[in-house]
């Protein structure tokens, strides 16, 4: 909020360089030309549910392999699925090949219902970032299990908080 705007002013008047803080972040947050490929890859594929309020993607068991020690593909891409208008939360689901998953769940801060909906698959975390893991499933199996769960969350929370809204 305001206080935020604040402390920053505050940080100017002590000398801060905002814009060399500004050029630190951004080269501490840098990814490589070969990254940013793989980031457009997994980008082409996001699909949506929910009327739009689900943004999801799977991450191949060969971009798992080929770039995970580098950097999680899923979190390349995790930012700009919770930009996109509309979308509430923002759904990864890395295949590891063979029957093993592992969903990662992001939301915006108006609809914390992560770690509801891994917690109906064994999962956990925080309200708006959570985990849990699918084995022995296929991937579409896996994939409409979770929308589903996630789908009706959504709807639960927005009918609990209706009058927040109004």
């Amino acid at each position: 909020g305001a206080g935020d705007f604040r402390l920053v002013a505050d940080l100017v008047d002590l000398g801060a360089d905002i814009f060399a803080s500004h050029e630190q972040f951004r080269r501490i947050n840098a990814i490589t030309p070969e990254l940013l490929k793989v980031k457009a890859q997994v980008l082409s594929r996001i699909e949506y549910f929910n009327d739009g309020k689900i943004a999801y993607v799977d991450i191949t068991p060969a971009e798992l392999k080929e770039y995970a020690d580098k950097h999680d593909p899923a979190d390349l891409v995790m930012y700009e699925m919770q930009r996109t208008d509309g979308v509430e939360v923002a759904v990864a689901m890395r295949n590891y090949g063979g029957e093993s998953k592992k969903i990662k769940v992001s939301t915006r801060a108006n609809m914390p219902v992560a770690a509801a909906a891994c917690s109906e698959f064994g999962g956990g975390g925080h309200d708006r970032a959570a985990g849990c893991q699918f084995n022995d499933q296929p991937l579409s199996d896996a994939k409409h299990k979770f929308i589903t769960v996630l789908t009706q969350k959504i709807k639960d929370y927005e009918k609990a908080n209706a009058h927040q809204a109004a």
